[in-house]
């Protein structure tokens, strides 16, 4: 490795320098050397010199004079330095900051505001300032131009002239998205809008996924009794080693679930799976009564629960990809879910028994899934076949996507054409790898299959859940906190708007 790629990777932290000789060596120049390691804790035959930061090759068997005289002049040349005044002293002490360099200061903090959702108030912090002075430091040390210092402060603009940016870069982005949409609208005829709530109206619509299984799961959870016990007395057993101070004696630390997200239930019965022989002993250790805390708690009981509660979790994080089609995955992950349900493994406890009914009846009232549905997962090259359904309704899928083409082209076409397209697509042997993005590849076949391409891009832009809303919702519970009311509707907005669209 060379030396410059040395100083890059200590750059990029895969590499750090320690305090400390090599086993045996003796001699005193060693204090003034650093030993260089990777992030294996593995050394590099690399030294640095902690008075000028030069490196130099090192390996035992090649002895180590020349870094002795090179640690020697280096501490020469330095006592000699400080005898004398810096040539700082015979310098202007401060640069000034023009205004085009500012404005560029007041653009990347109005940004930091909103992308990371800081108060604009935290620019004006001392720990702020230090880092900014710190990176100024470091950037004067080694850059080309000395001409003066500069000061963190002269760079650094008034709060509310970081409110009134983000209001401004707010604007500028919202004309970006319309110059995006305009160009996109242009060549699509349908876009689908996803909102966080719904009129009851008797209109269509189509239900968010996650929210269905997140029913699904609570009032199953709700309607067993020694379930609901069982949960209840692993949130109290969570509650008392946080309160107590005794995670740190586990290998990992027992989570506790909170009210908005059911999957935190998996995960605080899961920390508590894992870690139960832990738990037993450390409480057995404490003595008096605090054993008795387990005496609800099963190992088997909770085990058994996990292993139950795991495919919805998986099912639900599927669900919320936002970067990528998931309707078409509704179908095949209800369908598993419900073969999840109705199948009774040998050493079931009896409330597990019990649960896993109330699922499945749940999974029935609570998920609604429509033609659309079937119509995505027929779309995917993989899960084409259906094979969740009966001839009968694979049937019916095909048909009503031969009326979706109806619907789709306002020239007539030979319907003759369209279902000799279907089958061409069912009978082809698709190659379709974990590489491959859905869209990406209807776009590579459209050509093959025009109709059911058109139809692959609208349907698969639409999502299966909410998610992506409720997690802009829950981005605007860190910005109006408890310390921070004062914002103004429009400011919370605009700080949103930017971090969701930050990317643009």
């Amino acid at each position: 490795m060379r030396h410059s790629r040395v100083q890059d990777h200590k750059l990029e932290g895969e590499l750090f320098t320690i305090a400390g000789r090599p086993a045996g060596a003796t001699g005193d120049f060693w204090s003034s050397l650093k030993r260089i390691k990777d992030k294996d804790d593995l050394f590099e035959p690399f030294v640095q010199c902690s008075v000028c930061d030069r490196l130099f090759v090192y390996e035992p068997k090649n002895g180590t004079t020349t870094l002795s005289l090179h640690v020697q002049n280096c501490l020469k040349q330095e006592k000699t330095l400080k005898s004398q005044p810096p040539i700082s002293t015979a310098m202007k002490t401060t640069t000034t900051i023009n205004s085009d360099e500012k404005r560029s200061v007041t653009i990347a903090c109005a940004k930091y505001c909103a992308f990371d959702l800081k108060s604009c108030n935290s620019v004006d912090d001392q720990g702020f300032q230090q880092l900014c002075q710190k990176l100024i430091d470091i950037g004067y040390k080694y850059g080309g131009v000395r001409s003066g210092l500069p000061n963190a402060k002269d760079f650094l603009p008034d709060p509310t002239n970081i409110s009134r940016t983000v209001k401004q870069l707010a604007e500028q982005y919202r004309v970006k998205l319309k110059d995006l949409l305009q160009q996109d609208l242009k060549k699509i005829k349908l876009f689908s809008v996803t909102l966080d709530y719904w009129k009851n109206e008797n209109e269509n619509h189509l239900r968010c996924i996650c929210h269905g299984i997140n029913l699904v799961v609570l009032h199953s959870l709700s309607a067993c009794l020694l379930i609901d016990e069982l949960i209840t007395s692993c949130r109290v057993l969570s509650s008392h080693f946080k309160r107590c101070e005794l995670n740190h004696l586990l290998p990992s630390i027992l989570k506790h679930d909170n009210d908005t997200r059911w999957n935190s239930i998996y995960e605080m019965m899961n920390s508590i799976s894992i870690n139960y022989k832990h738990i037993e002993g450390v409480l057995d250790g404490r003595g008096g009564d605090e054993s008795e805390k387990l005496d609800n708690i099963g190992h088997q009981l909770v085990t058994q629960l996990c292993d139950v509660l795991l495919p919805f979790k998986l099912g639900s994080e599927r669900f919320q990809a936002d970067l990528e089609p998931t309707l078409h995955l509704v179908l095949p992950w209800i369908t598993k879910l419900k073969q999840h349900c109705t199948k009774d493994k040998e050493g079931d406890l009896l409330p597990i028994i019990q649960l896993k009914k109330e699922l499945s009846l749940k999974l029935d009232e609570k998920t609604y899934l429509t033609q659309i549905h079937y119509i995505a997962t027929f779309l995917h090259p993989i899960t084409k076949n259906l094979s969740q359904l009966s001839s009968t309704k694979r049937e019916k899928v095909h048909v009503d996507i031969m009326a979706e083409f109806a619907n789709e082209n306002q020239d007539v076409r030979d319907s003759d054409d369209e279902k000799d397209e279907i089958e061409q697509y069912l009978k082809t042997k698709m190659k379709f790898t974990n590489e491959d993005k859905l869209l990406g590849w209807w776009k590579k076949h459209s050509l093959i299959y025009p109709q059911l391409s058109i139809l692959a891009q609208t349907l698969f832009g639409v999502p299966s859940s909410s998610a992506t809303a409720e997690r802009v919702f829950s981005s605007s519970g860190r910005i109006l906190e408890k310390r921070r009311q004062s914002l103004s509707g429009d400011t919370v907005d605009d700080l949103l708007f930017l971090r969701n669209f930050r990317k643009i």
